[in-house]
């Protein structure tokens, strides 16, 4: 794993996406060509994920960015939600820097390819000439994964633009499962396609053909004609690759379709409302407490009624006590597994503090209940970076402003009195609860700014005292 800075942002490539280079630079046929078609993708995938990263970070957003196999993403965590405009412009950041990078080196290189490739045809002695190669790969890596990823397939980045369109009208949750059915739906079209392009001389087996003789033809071109080739021969890509479209958009699609919907399973789930916790067996309640006060999940007099178990938490703690941190790690990775019954502790419980650094980070939104526990401990206790992921990741998948109080309340406990006020005067103005901006622990530090006490008198009851 290699970790670098770039621009200030911490950039973490994994080896896998070295090794994605290697297959990369053996299917693009290996040698000279391979290698730089290889080196190209490698470089403009990073300048693709600093186009989010920046624009994000320009947004007052905490970045970060990842490389994996055959793929990479920026993760940013945002102090104030994000409107649908900058997500939209975040998304399109990535593929348009990626072709604007690539764009003056393509320039510089038509010329000489064009004039090599004329000696190579008149004397075809050899390989194709370097500003050939050159041109290739960069074609490559910088014009037709730019135009895949502005598709508007999920999870791409045209995609990401879609959904957040579709939102406006059938909310978050719903827009992505209708992106991932329309996604699915265009996959095995182009896969209907690309078989029928093979054995048939029609308007598919031409665009095939096209897309064959896309850098040929384009460097018969002026520059502008040779990239207007590239993007008039885009079709023919994909019925010639249809695999890259079942790997990346596919299978994500499918993912996010066998997840069950808002309010399918748990119990009072809805949009815009987070889903009611199971009210816990007392009996449960009180072995959880007793496990607590022993440091023995299971111990003393309590008994575990059926069905029910000590709590992650409760087993992570009681590891940590024996030491045994990876046995702690084993027991937090239980708030994602589907099924679980047990007792969330009390956030402000002190013992959670050690327990914040094993939870799972980035945490999953699937199931609404076990975030909002976990959104719940990270309000109290922790950084305030993985608190903000969580949240705005929960937000966008319920819409429940009482994510938006939490989050305010957690920054405002640590004293981050700025960004606190820009995630309570959202969530004041979603739903309005001037009694939770009084009653709140984590908002007491904020009392005495002048912008808190205006949002107590907007909240003040018509015909009400000024009193607070």
């Amino acid at each position: 794993m290699m970790r670098v800075r770039l621009f200030g942002i911490p950039l973490v490539a994994d080896w896998w996406f070295f090794l994605g280079l290697v297959f990369l630079a053996q299917w693009a046929g290996g040698g000279r060509a391979g290698l730089i078609a290889a080196v190209a993708i490698g470089i403009l995938t990073v300048v693709h994920e600093l186009g989010h990263a920046l624009l994000a970070r320009h947004y007052g957003c905490e970045v970060a960015i990842r490389l994996n196999l055959l793929q990479g993403w920026a993760s940013y965590s945002a102090p104030r939600p994000l409107t649908r405009g900058e997500r939209i412009s975040i998304s399109l950041a990535g593929p348009f820097a990626q072709l604007g990078a690539a764009l003056p080196f393509l320039w510089l290189v038509h010329g000489p390819a064009v004039d090599s490739l004329r000696v190579y045809r008149s004397f075809p002695v050899g390989g194709l000439p370097l500003a050939v190669d050159l041109w290739i790969g960069l074609v490559w890596a910088g014009v037709v994964i730019a135009l895949l990823n502005l598709l508007p397939l999920w999870p791409l980045d045209g995609g990401h633009v879609v959904e957040q369109v579709l939102a406006t009208r059938l909310g978050d949750k719903r827009a992505q499962r209708a992106l991932a059915i329309g996604t699915l739906v265009a996959c095995g079209l182009v896969l209907v396609g690309s078989f029928a392009a093979g054995g048939s001389t029609g308007w598919l087996a031409n665009e095939r053909e096209r897309a064959a003789r896309a850098v040929g033809e384009g460097l018969r071109h002026s520059f502008g004609s040779a990239i207007w080739e590239q993007v008039r021969s885009f079709p023919g890509h994909l019925l010639t690759l249809p695999w890259l479209l079942l790997i990346f958009c596919g299978f994500a699609s499918w993912s996010v379709l066998k997840r069950p919907a808002a309010g399918a399973t748990l119990a009072g789930a809805r949009r815009g409302r987070l889903p009611v916790a199971e009210t816990p067996d007392p009996a449960a309640v009180q072995a959880e407490q007793v496990g607590w006060m022993t440091g023995q999940p299971g111990a003393g007099p309590g008994v575990w009624p059926a069905g029910w178990e000590p709590s992650p938490w409760l087993r992570a703690h009681s590891a940590l006590r024996r030491g045994d941190y990876p046995a702690a790690q084993l027991a937090m990775a239980d708030l994602v597994r589907p099924g679980g019954r047990w007792v969330a502790p009390a956030p402000q419980r002190p013992e959670l503090s050690n327990l914040v650094p094993v939870l799972p980070d980035p945490f999953p939104v699937d199931d609404p209940v076990r975030a909002a526990e976990v959104l719940a401990v990270r309000s109290v206790h922790g950084p305030a970076a993985p608190l903000l992921r969580l949240a705005s990741s929960l937000y966008e998948q319920v819409g429940d402003p009482e994510i938006l109080y939490v989050a305010a309340s957690g920054l405002g406990r640590r004293g981050l009195a700025d960004d606190a006020m820009a995630w309570l005067r959202r969530a004041a103005m979603e739903r309005p609860d001037r009694e939770r901006l009084l009653a709140d622990a984590g908002f007491v530090p904020l009392h005495a700014r002048h912008d808190f006490q205006q949002l107590l008198d907007a909240l003040r009851p018509a015909g009400a005292g000024t009193g607070a």
